[in-house]
């Protein structure tokens, strides 16, 4: 009996240990049925989005994972080796987490040809990729809006009582703007003040990320404009990208010639006319969840 409950006590052991070390990968799968339902609420953002991919999955990030700095893992897709992210430089904000991660490459990254002569010239070993985590309001009707619009000017400890008077009630710790501590003074501020205080601060977080795999492949974690607490995970196809050149850009009354081919100018004007052929969506309701 002894022996029975040693060995049990050993397996038990064990599986802690194999679970505690397992990695901490930052896409959940979803149902598919529901995936379905976020691709058809967010049709014409994803058109927009996926228009150079070669394909292109609906994840829930695990937002969770930004508690701490720790390595985290993402797996694009099921066929896809794993890829390690390292936080390097972190910025931490009260309402965003941004990465500046290091991906450690065990052979030389191998981009597409045509993409970046240097980077072909000289692969790399190791490269930085983009990892950011947002938090999200939402008011009574559900609709969400991003937290860095929503920050309070003046302390939130400032309250409105039964009779709609200003009333100081210590004891929160939201991150305010010390030099105006409070109270809000003017209608606006006060109309202002009383609907950031009406909102459910923090309810949710979305996440984004731009890295590459060690054979170059390009792959974009982007979360949907309408519910962006799902993104989607994109695999760039090298053959459909539609490239920029900041040149084509300029200075206001100068004239610059464009640096890009021909071709790239070509998938250019496809892409844009592609977009303005989309229909508009107006209005339409940011959301946490559908029901």
């Amino acid at each position: 009996m002894k022996l029975r409950t040693l060995l049990s006590f050993g397996f038990l052991t064990v599986a802690s240990a194999t679970q505690a070390q397992q990695p901490r990968e930052l896409l959940q799968a979803i149902d598919r049925t529901y995936a379905d339902r976020l691709e058809a609420y967010n049709s014409v953002f994803l058109q927009k989005v996926t228009y150079s991919s070669a394909r292109y999955r609906i994840v829930k990030p695990n937002a969770e994972l930004f508690i701490n700095d720790d390595a985290i893992w993402i797996t694009p897709f099921d066929d896809v080796e794993p890829i390690r992210l390292t936080a390097d430089k972190v910025r931490h904000d009260n309402d965003f987490v941004v990465w500046s991660a290091r991906v450690e490459l065990e052979n030389p990254i191998q981009l597409p040809p045509g993409i970046d002569p240097f980077a072909e010239r000289h692969p790399q070993t190791a490269y930085h990729a983009q990892v950011s985590m947002y938090w999200w309001d939402f008011d009574e009707s559900g609709n969400a809006q991003a937290s860095m619009i929503n920050r309070f000017e003046f302390s939130p400890n400032w309250i409105f009582d039964d009779s709609d008077r200003l009333v100081f009630k210590p004891g929160n710790s939201d991150i305010v703007n010390e030099n105006n501590a409070g109270p809000p003074q003017t209608p606006e501020q006060i109309a202002r003040h009383k609907a950031l205080l009406e909102l459910q601060k923090h309810a949710f977080r979305s996440v984004s990320a731009d890295f590459r795999s060690a054979d170059g492949v390009h792959y974009m974690l982007v979360p949907l404009e309408y519910t962006p607490q799902y993104s989607v995970m994109i695999e760039e196809d090298s053959d459909l990208r539609v490239p920029i050149s900041m040149d084509d850009v300029g200075l206001e009354g100068v004239t610059r010639e464009s640096t890009l081919t021909p071709d790239q100018q070509r998938r250019g004007r496809q892409y844009a006319e592609f977009i303005q052929r989309l229909p508009q969506e107006d209005n339409k309701a940011v959301l946490m969840d559908l029901q």
